[in-house]
């Protein structure tokens, strides 16, 4: 999967984060992450509302977890 259509070759300067969202119609699904030491994908998964809850690793291990509470 190419950054940018092409520009995973090239890397961000020292300090910056390049993302990009992937979408599957409407909904993100994806984030494609870029800087000058690593190149990164990490999938999102959404509850019944749209709202990004989970993001998990390449591999498959969860990032990071968000419950809301009322």
């Amino acid at each position: 999967m190419g950054f940018g259509g092409g520009l995973r070759s090239l890397h961000p300067p020292v300090s910056q984060v390049w993302k990009k969202s992937i979408f599957a119609g409407t909904q993100r699904i994806a984030v494609h992450e870029v800087t000058t030491s690593s190149d990164v994908v990490y999938t999102l998964l959404a509850n019944h509302l749209g709202s990004t809850t989970t993001t998990l690793r390449a591999d498959g291990s969860m990032l990071s977890e968000m419950r809301y509470n009322p």
